[in-house]
């Protein structure tokens, strides 16, 4: 965003910023925040991006409407979650191990299915209930091709929970290997999780 706009001002924000890299960009701005508690880091934004957030907090509603307020008028809010895991077949290598992940984030992560249930409605309700209009949905499955970013995705997050997958008894820890050696080299049949975007615009 900041490189296709180098006119604006984006503001990246998160609790953690070990990962965040500027990449040089002078319009970049990192801050450590929690949306959940922390005020605006900037007042009347043109538009706010949550990509994976929502679905682990404890109350994603309340978050909703302190976000929708940050808006400027005619401003956007553009809300992305994982929304839910084809139903892989548990006997291959990777679809055992992302199994397990669906399970790891439905019951150990604190993950909220229902959250993202609100959110594919037509409109999406949780949008119009915040009194946003020209509101929208889609929903994408991305393929499993060696390197792309679903499967990145995927391998950084078996690695990312693999604590959990192997202290709980997920997975044991050769299955686990060789499911991420499998996402960083190899074109894959099975389907990538799916991605539900939502938006909407705080009226002018």
């Amino acid at each position: 965003m900041a490189r296709r706009h180098p006119e604006a001002r984006v503001w990246a924000t998160d609790i953690d910023l070990r990962h965040l890299d500027t990449q040089g960009l002078p319009n970049l701005v990192p801050v450590r925040h929690d949306a959940g508690s922390d005020p605006a880091p900037v007042a009347d934004v043109d538009l706010i991006h949550c990509r994976s957030v929502m679905i682990f907090l404890d109350d994603p509603h309340a978050v909703l409407e302190r976000l929708v307020g940050w808006l400027a008028p005619g401003g956007c809010i553009v809300v992305e979650e994982l929304a839910g895991f084809p139903p892989y077949d548990p006997t291959t290598v990777l679809g055992g191990a992302l199994d397990a992940v669906s399970a790891v984030l439905l019951r150990d992560a604190g993950a909220d299915p229902q959250w993202v249930r609100d959110l594919m409605a037509d409109p999406p309700e949780p949008l119009i209930r915040h009194g946003l209009v020209d509101c929208g949905a889609q929903m994408r499955v991305y393929p499993f091709h060696a390197g792309s970013p679903a499967s990145e995705f995927s391998r950084l997050t078996l690695q990312q929970l693999r604590p959990r997958l192997l202290g709980q008894g997920h997975l044991t820890e050769d299955h686990l290997d060789a499911a991420v050696a499998l996402l960083g080299g190899h074109d894959l049949d099975e389907p990538a999780s799916a991605v539900l975007s939502v938006w909407g615009h705080r009226p002018r």
